[in-house]
């Protein structure tokens, strides 16, 4: 009676340790299936890079900028800035090539966190949640800009999404800017448009639940804004610099927390310079209120230093 009993008990034992086994190689296909994906993924998003960039010379002193008299606005910041701040970006895009491949091609993001992928905006702004930049599926998406923005990254509040990849691609390493020590290290992302680049300043870093006022868009009403304003002093975990109304403001959105879950890590830049490849920097505000209101792109980045004079040219 004994062996019989013993030799149940043995059996159960091996179905049990026979499903342990089964469940601990599931899983590990599984981890490997993923590895796998983030891998080939996150190695088609770096070859995306390698062909569509190049190097720029970055200058051995501020650049300075003569005065336009046709143009009456902010003055040209300069010359508080120097060339080793972190501010010039050493790689240009080609904005052309990469518009060709994907109508959608709404920019491209640099930081020195590892962050350098293009952007695009859909026409809804789950579409490419998770499609790669050609279209195809993939489940670590693009980095995307809210459906609601305009192109020109002229609106006071441009919302852009990346997902919180656990193998530190897309917007995961972002969380690095929840350490305030970091941002005053890292001041500094680019976002490359036809030309040219942006910069922009980390000034607030924040953990909020998706949909909070850290999206908020409207920011036009001088109401509104200090409403925002008030809700990013309050749940910022540090402020290098309170936004300003009339500033005009980038948002990298993330997850945080479970895969599911409704908390966000917001990191905030506020726009401080437009540089064009050919070597003409100015402050965000004097580009933008040189651009023309009905076009995406402005005829300054074809405007040319001559014998110390500036030249507009229009083709």
């Amino acid at each position: 009676m004994k062996k019989k009993k013993s030799k149940a008990r043995r059996r159960t034992e091996n179905i049990i340790l026979f499903i342990l086994i089964f469940i601990a190689v599931v899983c590990f296909g599984i981890v490997l299936y993923k590895l796998g994906t983030y891998y080939k993924e996150d190695h088609e998003n770096k070859d995306i890079a390698a062909k569509y960039s190049f190097r720029l010379d970055v200058p051995d002193k501020p650049i300075e900028v003569p005065d336009d008299d046709d143009i009456k606005n902010e003055p040209v910041q300069t010359e508080e800035t120097d060339t080793d701040d972190g501010s010039y970006d050493d790689v240009g895009i080609d904005y052309e090539s990469l518009l060709g491949q994907n109508g959608d091609y709404a920019g491209w993001i640099r930081m020195a966190n590892g962050v350098n992928y293009p952007i695009v905006r859909g026409k809804t702004t789950t579409e490419y949640l998770h499609l790669n930049f050609y279209k195809k599926y993939a489940y670590s998406g693009t980095i995307i800009m809210e459906s609601a923005n305009r192109l020109d990254y002229s609106d006071p509040n441009t919302i852009l999404y990346g997902h919180n990849m656990a193998d530190g691609s897309m917007f995961a390493m972002n969380h690095k800017y929840k350490a305030e020590e970091y941002a005053k290290d890292n001041p500094y992302f680019f976002i490359h448009i036809k030309g040219g680049y942006f910069t922009y300043k980390v000034i607030a870093c924040m953990v909020t639940k998706d949909g909070s006022k850290g999206y908020s868009m409207g920011l036009e009403n001088k109401d509104y804004f200090e409403d925002y304003k008030g809700f990013v002093q309050e749940n910022s975990l540090y402020m290098t610099e309170e936004p300003q109304f009339g500033d005009r403001l980038v948002t990298l959105s993330t997850c945080t927390g479970r895969v599911g879950g409704t908390t966000r890590l917001l990191v905030i830049g506020k726009l401080k310079y437009f540089t064009t490849y050919s070597g003409i920097r100015v402050s965000g505000n004097y580009y933008f209120n040189t651009k023309p209101a009905d076009e995406i792109y402005n005829p300054f980045l074809t405007k040319e230093i001559v014998n110390g004079q500036t030249e507009r040219h229009d083709g």
